[in-house]
């Protein structure tokens, strides 16, 4: 995947900090963990329901799942909030962009629903030693 400057700022909807494009990068980013939503709430210590707000972009994302994110998977609060990818290491971006693209890919050929946020690690082939962060 050798993707241009421009098109990961549009995939990462860079300097979009609305609950919709943060909801979007949270589901992304859980997704990049390859853990279930409730594997992921247990593990980053937060409630599944706050989590599923924040994911379905009713809420932002709490400082413990941000928390979480950058210190056991390396996706920096940064992505999450404003779509920054640059300060990510280059295996997380890699990962991270991956995601978004098969979405966006299965959404346009109707293989998944326009509303789901992303697409699990599981549907993608990845080299195993990319398949997860940190």
């Amino acid at each position: 995947m050798a993707l241009e400057y421009r098109d990961k700022i549009e995939m990462t909807r860079m300097g979009d900090a609305s609950t919709e494009a943060c909801a979007m990068r949270l589901s992304v980013a859980r997704a990049a963990t390859g853990l279930t939503k409730t594997q992921f709430c247990k593990e980053a210590g937060v409630g599944l329901t706050s989590f599923l707000n924040a994911e379905a972009g009713r809420s932002y994302p709490s400082r413990a799942i941000m928390l979480y994110l950058h210190r056991n998977h390396r996706i920096d609060f940064n992505f999450i909030l404003h779509g920054d990818f640059q300060q990510l290491p280059s295996d997380v971006q890699y990962v991270l962009l991956e995601l978004i693209e098969k979405t966006n890919e299965m959404k346009t050929r109707g293989l998944i629903p326009a509303e789901q946020r992303t697409v699990e690690l599981s549907q993608i082939a990845l080299p195993p030693q990319d398949r997860r962060p940190g």
